[in-house]
């Protein structure tokens, strides 16, 4: 008879003997994180795929005959360019005694060559899902840390040198700060001391609104900056505000705004606020973290003679804007604006002088900027002064326009009655923000109708080029 449960021979072979549940509890004693089943299945993996396995020992032989022709013309006091050299972030081997010195030369290159090999090795290793690839390289890359030859005192040039200098006293304070992790049974980056809740550092009622195996969500009880004043809190807000904006430098209160610009309302660079904490002083700094930058350029018709000195205008902003983009992509809306004769021939021709600029933009940055948008908002040269004398729908139409934009309140009551629906329908991040597009603002009504009165009598008048 059976219940559902796999049985051989009236043995269960669905659970575990006694012998495996006993491996298991042992090794999850031992090993909770799984770092030695993580690296025995890449070694494994690597031994079912011999092919590989050759060609990887092939490469490293390579580097290590490289290497030890390096060794040798060093050791001769010969110059030679390092085999592999450390990554340019890598501050462990920065002093200039790792390359000025054959010995500490030769134990860098050794160490550097090893440790290139076997991660690449473990990144590249067959047969493996990349998630267990990664597993296994992350835990091969901390034991690789652990042993560096900069976190022993007999390897490290620097902290022997370190330890002349000071009479002993570098050794000394390393004793302490090893005896202090110990007790603490962590790795203290600062002294557990060194804040007192209540006097420099400040907390604020939250609670938990979400948490799964990764994150953990929590909505923090909203403060004023009189508060913050009041008790000298400095504070730098991780709150839904897209622009950096210090609100006050004493205390400090800055609010940091987005890592990247999403849209080209969100312009300039975006990052985050360092805050370094050196014993009682606090510095605070932006630091750009953006791979992308949205700019806008924006070009006045004005005096223009012709569409060659526009494009010309056109090269000279694309290169400044770049500039001002620090290495990174550009993402360009252009804006053509001002009155002129020129006007004619962009509205006849908007298409061509569109596609112009994009090829203006990709030849004055070299492929590093990319035109998003062209707005042809420039006006024609009109009179409005003697269109308004005439006795017909034009002239009726400049009378109309002029007095909706002679006050605020008739731009208030244009606001309310015929753009108030379509203020509620904008995205969240054209209706809330700093920058944010109000519609019922009257400085913003009064330029759309005056862009509005611009194309409305070019067309009537017969100026424009357009149907």
């Amino acid at each position: 008879m059976s219940n559902g449960t796999p049985r051989h021979n009236g043995v269960d072979i669905s659970s575990l003997s006694p012998l495996e549940s006993l491996g298991k509890a042992v090794s999850s004693a031992i090993d909770p994180y799984g770092v030695t089943t993580s690296l025995l299945n890449a070694q494994m993996a690597w031994v079912m795929h011999p092919q590989e396995l050759t060609r990887a020992f092939n490469a490293l032989s390579g580097d290590l005959l490289a290497l030890q022709s390096h060794i040798l013309r060093r050791a001769m006091g010969i110059q030679s360019t390092d085999v592999i050299r450390p990554n340019i972030d890598d501050a462990r081997f920065a002093d200039p005694v790792w390359s000025d010195s054959p010995t500490w030369d030769i134990v860098k290159e050794w160490y550097i060559a090893l440790t290139h090999r076997l991660e690449d090795m473990l990144f590249e290793t067959p047969g493996l899902a990349d998630k267990e690839r990664r597993r296994s390289a992350f835990w091969l890359r901390n034991w690789l840390n652990m042993v560096a030859p900069t976190n022993f005192f007999w390897l490290n040039p620097v902290a022997m040198q370190r330890f002349a200098e000071t009479n002993g006293e570098s050794l000394r304070q390393g004793w302490e700060n090893f005896q202090r992790d110990v007790k603490a049974r962590n790795i203290l980056m600062v002294e557990q001391d060194a804040f007192k809740v209540g006097e420099d550092l400040a907390t604020t009622p939250g609670q938990v609104i979400f948490r799964n195996r990764l994150v953990e969500l929590i909505h923090y009880a909203p403060t004023t900056e009189q508060v913050l004043r009041a008790k000298g809190y400095q504070y730098w807000a991780l709150g839904h505000v897209h622009a950096r904006e210090i609100v006050s430098r004493e205390p400090m209160i800055v609010y940091p705004g987005n890592t990247q610009g999403r849209h080209a309302r969100e312009r300039g660079p975006k990052g985050c606020e360092l805050v370094t904490v050196e014993h009682d002083d606090i510095s605070a700094e932006s630091v750009a973290l953006d791979v992308l930058r949205w700019g806008q350029l924006t070009i006045d018709i004005s005096g223009l003679p012709d569409l060659d000195a526009l494009f010309d205008q056109a090269l000279a902003g694309v290169r400044s804007e770049l500039t001002c983009a620090e290495g990174r992509v550009l993402a360009l809306r252009v804006s053509i604006e001002g009155t002129g004769a020129l006007h004619r021939e962009l509205a006849a021709r908007p298409d061509t002088v569109t596609n112009q600029l994009r090829a203006v933009t990709l030849e004055g940055s070299g492929g590093m900027a990319w035109l998003e948008k062209v707005e042809l908002r420039a006006r024609p040269m009109l009179d409005l002064d003697e269109l308004a004398q005439r006795d017909d729908p034009i002239g009726l139409l400049v009378h109309e326009l002029r007095a909706m934009t002679s006050s605020n309140d008739n731009l208030a009551a244009l606001g309310r009655e015929a753009l108030q629906e379509l203020q509620q329908k904008l995205p969240a991040e054209l209706r809330e923000g700093t920058d944010a597009l109000r519609l019922d603002a009257s400085e913003v009504l009064r330029e759309l109708l005056s862009d509005a009165q611009g194309e409305l009598l070019a067309r009537l008048a017969g100026e424009a080029g357009a149907p």
